[in-house]
C-alpha cells in the first residue's frame, strides 16, 4: 500500500464546539470530551479511524471501521462505563445534532484489549437509515455508494448512546474531516488489493453473483457447534475479487465483529460455486473490482 500499511496517521486536532447537549431522555448523561486527536489506521484489509474521550474510569475509546470503500461503517465504542448499557438488548443511539430522534439498534458485545466491555455497531451512517442486507435471490448489479458522506458527517458534533437510565455523549470535533481521511484510506485498499480505483469508483455495474441465492444456502448451513453452545454471534465481511472476465481471483473473509469460536468457510464454497458477471466501468468496458456480503451468525 504504498509504504503506508500498518501506519498510523495522526489527523490535525481540531477544536471541539458543540451545540449544546439537548436533555436526554437518560435519567444520566456522561458527556466526555476527547483526550486524543484522531488517529488513522492505514490497515492490510480495514481503515481504523480512533479516538479517546475522556480520562482515568471515564476513558472511552471510539473506532470506525471500513473493509471497503462505502458509505457505511462499523462503529466500536469501548471503556467500563460502556458496562453500564446492560450486557445485553437494545441501546439507544444517535449522530447529534442533525438526528432529532434516536434509533433503537442491537449492538454485538465483546470485551476490547485494555478498554474493558465494547459495544459494536455494524453498517451505521448518519441521518441514514438502518441497512437491510439484500435477498440473496434479487442481487442487482446497480451500484452502491463507495464513500461517506462528507457534507452529512461535517454537520455531527456528538454521539449520544444510552439506555433509559444510562447514557454517554462523545463530543466528537473535526468529524467531517476524519471521515474525509476515512475515505482516502479505503479507496487506498483498493489499490492494495491490485484495483484501478478510478474506474472502480465510476462504475457503473458492480460484480455480481448470478447464483448467489444458490451459495449463501450452502453458507447458511453451517452455525459452528462450539459457537452455539457458548451463545456466540457474530458479524463477519466476505470480499471476493472478481476480474475482468468473471473470474474469482481471491476471497478472504473480516471480523467486522469479535469472535472467539465462529468460523466459516464461505471462501470455499464462493469459489466452488458462485458464477461472477464482472462490473463495467463509465465506459461499459469490464474491469477487476470486488464483490462484498456480510455473513451475519445469529442464534434464533
Amino acid at each position: 500500500m504504498d509504504g503506508k500499511c500498518g501506519r498510523f496517521a495522526m489527523l490535525a486536532a481540531a477544536a471541539v464546539v458543540s451545540s449544546p447537549m439537548p436533555v436526554a431522555a437518560a435519567e444520566e448523561t456522561r458527556v466526555l470530551a476527547p483526550s486524543t486527536r484522531w488517529q488513522l489506521d492505514y490497515g492490510e484489509v480495514r481503515c481504523r479511524l480512533a479516538r479517546v474521550f475522556g480520562e482515568g474510569d471515564d476513558e472511552i475509546a471510539l473506532m470506525f471501521d471500513q473493509f471497503y470503500p462505502s458509505d457505511r461503517f462499523t462503529m466500536t465504542m469501548a471503556g467500563n462505563r460502556v458496562r453500564r448499557l446492560g450486557s445485553s438488548g437494545m441501546v439507544k443511539m444517535r449522530f447529534g445534532p442533525g438526528e432529532t430522534e434516536s434509533r433503537e439498534v442491537t449492538p454485538q458485545r465483546a470485551e476490547f484489549p485494555e478498554f474493558g466491555r465494547a459495544l459494536i455497531f455494524s453498517r451505521l451512517a448518519p441521518g441514514q437509515p438502518e441497512y437491510v442486507e439484500e435477498d440473496p435471490d434479487e442481487v442487482s448489479g446497480d451500484p452502491e455508494p463507495l464513500a461517506i458522506d462528507i457534507e452529512r458527517a461535517a454537520t455531527v458534533e456528538w454521539i449520544d448512546v444510552g439506555t433509559r437510565s444510562q447514557s454517554i455523549a462523545l463530543e466528537l470535533g473535526g468529524f467531517g474531516d476524519a471521515m474525509a481521511a476515512l475515505n482516502l484510506c479505503s479507496q487506498d485498499l483498493l489499490q492494495h488489493w491490485g484495483v484501478d480505483a478510478e474506474r472502480h469508483l465510476t462504475m457503473t455495474r458492480r460484480a455480481r453473483p448470478t447464483n448467489f441465492g444458490e451459495v449463501a444456502d450452502a453458507v447458511a448451513r453451517f452455525y459452528p457447534l462450539r459457537a452455539a453452545r457458548s451463545g456466540e454471534e457474530a458479524d463477519l465481511l466476505l470480499r471476493v475479487m472478481v476480474d475482468a472476465g468473471g473470474a474469482i481471483t481471491s476471497c478472504h473473509v473480516a471480523e467486522m465483529t469479535s469472535t472467539e469460536y465462529i468460523r466459516t468457510e464461505a471462501c470455499k464454497h464462493f469459489e466452488k460455486r458462485a458464477e461472477f458477471e464482472p462490473a463495467l466501468d463509465a465506459a461499459g468496458q469490464p474491469i477487476d473490482s470486488n464483490f462484498v456480503t456480510s455473513i451475519i451468525f445469529r442464534i434464533r
